[in-house]
């Protein structure tokens, strides 16, 4: 299925890129105290207010995503070769498509509370002692550090908010990427590359992985949107603006 957004929330895949995962999280945005905010909200989708932009929350949705390999399966070299073969045999214009890479240091857990005993199913923690910092206000210190994990403390107005756990993968492409953009960016009119996480990259990324049982907890714990509810617009969309003037259709 071709296209932006739209083939998302179905499970498909837009453009010529892999599944970012198998079981996903998809996330939209959506103006905060509009009709349609309030039909999704009804249909017990979770909903926060968007970190990035104000007057806007944020939805999540679960997706099961295929019917392609998820892009963590499959090398940052097949990923680029197949986006320089399709730019070369096939589009007229810029292909758009974003490389996932596996990172040095993915994150395999986001703790906010029970840090100490949380942190003990991965790391050994008898010896950290975790609590307020008054020197810090908003900031994110990593503390911990041994051959496999790393541990980043965030705080918030001087309280520990959150601690991401990193793990270290030996099988990481980041010693790649360089060698991937020589050979591709010539014969490419554009090329992203992404850290491949589950837990992501940034907060409230379009689309974070999740496991099979919690896509259907997920699942289970929503219902069909009421379409019908979908009204209290006066019928009047923007169609083009030019200056200071904008045309409407009905």
């Amino acid at each position: 299925m071709k296209g932006g957004t739209t083939p998302k929330l179905p499970g498909r895949t837009p453009g010529i890129g892999n599944p970012t995962f198998d079981f996903t999280i998809r996330r939209t945005r959506v103006q905060e105290d509009t009709p349609l905010d309030r039909i999704i909200s009804e249909a017990g989708y979770p909903r926060e207010r968007d970190h990035y932009s104000d007057n806007t929350v944020v939805f999540e949705h679960p997706i099961h995503q295929g019917p392609a390999a998820p892009a963590e399966y499959v090398s940052v070299w097949e990923q680029a070769v197949r986006l320089a073969w399709i730019a070369r045999e096939w589009a007229d214009n810029a292909v758009s498509n974003t490389i996932y890479f596996r990172p040095k240091w993915p994150k395999i857990a986001e703790i906010k509370e029970d840090f100490l005993y949380e942190l003990s199913s991965y790391i050994d923690t008898s010896f950290l002692r975790i609590g307020y910092s008054k020197d810090v206000i908003d900031d994110q210190r990593e503390i911990y550090q041994d051959d496999d994990h790393k541990l980043i403390f965030k705080y918030k107005e001087g309280k520990l908010v959150q601690v991401d756990v990193h793990k270290f993968d030996p099988n990481h492409e980041e010693g790649d990427i360089e060698a991937v953009l020589s050979a591709t960016i010539p014969v490419v009119k554009s090329l992203s590359l992404l850290p491949h996480s589950h837990h992501g990259a940034y907060p409230q990324m379009p689309e974070q992985g999740c496991s099979e049982e919690e896509y259907r907890e997920r699942l289970a714990a929503v219902k069909k949107v009421d379409w019908s509810n979908f009204n209290g617009s006066d019928g009047m969309d923007e169609k083009y603006c030019q200056g200071s003037s904008c045309q409407t259709w009905r």
